[in-house]
C-alpha cells in the first residue's frame, strides 16, 4: 500500500467542550445558549436525565433529539444528527446534557449485568444485601460504549458540548485514606473524559464562567482560568478566544508565492546539474549561492518571494572554462 500525507492546513479543530461546574450554577443556561449565537448553525439538544430542554426554549433557536432512552437509540440518533448538513458554512452544534447521567446510567447498567452472573447470583441468594463485584469485563463494556459516542463527536465536522457535574473531592493517600486539608477537582463523568475534551469551560454560578483549559497552540490559559463574558461565555471562547473552524495560521491557508526555500535550493541544484557540474559541486554551488542571496538563514519551510527566487536563479551562472593555453600543455 502507498503512502498518502499532506501538507498540515492550520485550521483550529471543532472541539469536543466539556461544560462542567456543581449543580444549579448555570451550566444547561451557558450550553444552551450557544445554539443563539450566529456563528453557528443548527443546533441538537440530548436531554438526557435533566428534563429541561422544553422549559428552556427561551434560550435560543435549538432543537430537541427524541430518543427512546436506550443507548442504542441514543447512538442511532446521535449518528443521524451528526449526518445534517450545515447552514451557510456554519458549524452546528450537538449539546449533551448530561453526560455525567449518561455515564451514570452505564455503570448502572454494568452493576446489573453483574448481579445476574451465577457467583453473584448465588451470593445474592445468601445475602440480598451483600456486595456486588463488577468485573473488568462489564466494566470495559460500559466503556467501550462510553467510547463509541466519543468516537462519533469526534468524527464529525461540527461542535460538541457535554455538560457534566464538577465537585471537589478529599485527595486520597497511597493508604487508600484521604489526606487532611487536600482536595481535588473531581469531573463526574467516565474517568478518561477530563482528557478527551479539548475544551473545559467551568461554571462558577450564574454569569460567571472560565475557561480552565485548552488544547490549542495559540491560548495559554492562566492557572485560575480565563474569565468568559457572563451573556455568551461559550461563543466568546470558541471563536473570540480560540478561533474555532478559522485558520491558526493565516498564510498556511493560501500559500502567496508558492514555494519555499527547499524547492528554491533544489532549483538551484538542479541548474548546475544541467550545466554540467557533478552532483556535489552542483552543491557545492548551490549552496554557494544561497548563503551569499537574501535569505542565508530561512527555514527551508518559509516562502520565497518572486524578486528574490529571481535573484538567487539570476546569480546560478556556471563560470565558463578557462581557455587551454597552449605553452602551458
Amino acid at each position: 500500500m502507498a503512502l498518502r500525507t499532506r501538507k498540515p492546513t492550520g485550521q483550529v479543530a471543532y472541539p469536543i467542550v466539556l461544560v462542567e461546574g456543581a449543580e444549579k450554577v448555570g451550566k444547561t443556561y451557558a450550553a444552551f445558549s450557544l445554539s443563539a449565537s450566529d456563528k453557528v448553525g443548527r443546533t441538537f439538544v440530548f436531554d438526557i436525565g435533566e428534563g429541561c430542554a422544553d422549559e428552556y426554549a427561551a434560550l435560543g433557536p435549538y432543537e430537541v433529539v427524541e430518543h427512546d432512552g436506550t443507548f442504542t437509540d441514543f447512538l442511532d440518533q446521535l449518528e443521524a444528527a451528526t449526518a445534517e448538513p450545515s447552514e451557510d458554512g456554519k458549524p452546528n452544534v450537538i449539546v449533551i446534557d448530561s453526560g455525567t447521567v449518561l455515564w451514570e446510567g452505564l455503570k448502572d447498567w454494568a452493576a446489573k449485568r453483574a448481579r445476574r452472573s451465577k457467583a453473584n447470583r448465588k451470593l445474592l441468594a445468601q445475602d440480598p444485601d451483600a456486595e456486588i463485584n463488577v468485573s473488568s469485563t462489564y466494566w470495559n463494556d460500559a466503556n467501550d460504549r462510553w467510547g463509541r459516542m466519543l468516537r462519533i463527536l469526534r468524527g464529525w465536522p461540527g461542535i460538541s458540548v457535554v455538560i457534566c457535574r464538577g465537585k471537589e473531592v478529599a485527595r486520597m493517600g497511597a493508604d487508600g485514606n484521604p489526606i487532611p486539608g487536600q482536595t481535588d477537582y473531581k469531573i463526574e463523568a467516565q474517568k478518561a473524559f477530563g482528557y478527551n475534551a479539548n475544551v473545559h469551560v467551568r461554571i462558577d454560578g450564574p454569569g460567571k464562567a472560565r475557561l480552565t483549559a485548552v488544547r490549542s497552540l495559540s491560548v495559554d490559559v492562566p492557572p485560575a482560568g480565563l474569565p468568559l463574558p457572563a451573556d455568551a461565555p461559550l461563543e466568546h471562547a470558541l471563536f473570540d478566544v480560540i478561533g474555532t473552524g478559522q485558520w491558526a495560521v493565516a498564510d498556511m491557508q493560501e500559500p502567496q508565492f508558492g514555494r519555499t526555500v527547499l524547492d528554491v535550493k533544489n532549483e538551484l541544484v538542479a541548474r548546475f546539474v544541467e550545466a554540467g557540474l557533478s552532483d556535489a559541486d552542483a552543491k557545492a554551488a548551490a549552496a554557494a549561492v544561497w548563503m551569499a542571496g537574501p535569505l542565508p538563514d530561512a527555514a527551508k519551510d518559509a516562502e520565497v518571494s518572486d524578486a528574490d527566487h529571481d535573484a538567487l536563479i539570476a546569480a546560478a551562472v556556471v563560470p565558463e572554462p578557462e581557455p587551454v593555453n597552449e605553452e602551458n600543455r
